[in-house]
């Protein structure tokens, strides 16, 4: 009995901290959300590199750039490759060709087989958006390298659930 009441405080202790650390978890996550608007540092970044990019949303962007290392992609590959509906691509692409940033040109042997392609205003907007991205992930890869590899593991695993989270449509 006297063992027991003597452990009791250390757990109501550790259950305390690992529920500050698990809310500071979720603040966390909620923060990054937020940070990605019509107006954070990066979009910043990549309007003073390319004015032209001023307006578009992270999809956009990374839309852009996918084109860019793939030309002469068709939807349903940018779809597949960026995980997003057909529908919700459809609608992204023909905001950027009106805005002058992809093209579509379609093949010769069946005009129903369409390819997107990059104006030269969009090649200039993915370039700064790849050197964006090529910055951050020096600046993440430098974070990584502070932890363990169990550590890492364990990041990876909690990336993996909150991506499964973040992709399911079922919050019932």
């Amino acid at each position: 009995m006297e063992t027991i009441m003597t452990l009791a405080p250390f757990w109501i202790n550790v259950k305390v901290v690992f529920m500050d650390k698990a809310q500071n978890i979720i603040y966390t996550y909620r923060h990054l959300l937020i940070l990605d608007n019509e107006t954070d540092a990066e979009k910043d970044w990549i309007i003073r590199k390319e004015p032209a990019a001023k307006g578009l949303n992270t999809l956009q962007l990374n839309i852009i750039s996918y084109i860019k290392k793939n030309d002469y992609c068709m939807s349903s590959a940018i779809a597949a490759n960026l995980d997003i509906l057909r529908g919700t691509l459809s609608k992204q692409l023909t905001f950027l060709r009106k805005k002058g940033f992809i093209e579509v040109k379609y093949d010769q042997a069946d005009k129903r087989v369409k390819y997107h392609t990059l104006t030269m205003s969009g090649i200039n907007i993915a370039k700064a958006h790849l050197a964006l991205v090529k910055l951050k992930d020096e600046k993440i890869q430098a974070c990584i390298n502070e932890f363990s590899l169990e550590e890492i593991t364990t990041i990876e695993k909690f990336m993996t659930q909150l991506l499964k989270v973040e992709s399911s449509t079922n919050y019932d």
